[in-house]
């Protein structure tokens, strides 16, 4: 039986630096903004009508959309920058 060559060594991973550490601080303040926001709009509503939480609702929607494709998008934008320019 003949004998395999070596397998080649994996190459090192590159060294992207250390990632910063993300504070959980974020998620409780926009909680607690969220509670406290749905109790006063609970409070309120009966005295504006229906109006304001049309209003809210859209809004909400949008910095939904801004905050988590936002992200997303600009950590994908950051990979594809970063492979360039390793690849140069």
């Amino acid at each position: 039986m003949a004998s395999l060559p070596p397998r080649p060594e994996r190459p090192a991973m590159p060294d992207r630096g250390e990632k910063p550490r993300r504070s959980n601080w974020l998620v409780v303040i926009v909680a607690l903004v969220l509670a406290v926001g749905g109790l006063v709009s609970m409070m309120v509503l009966p005295l504006l009508g229906f109006f304001p939480v049309i209003v809210v609702a859209v809004f909400g929607l949008i910095a939904f959309h801004h905050f988590v494709w936002g992200r997303w998008l600009a950590n994908v934008l950051r990979t594809e920058e970063e492979d360039k320019e390793e690849s140069d």
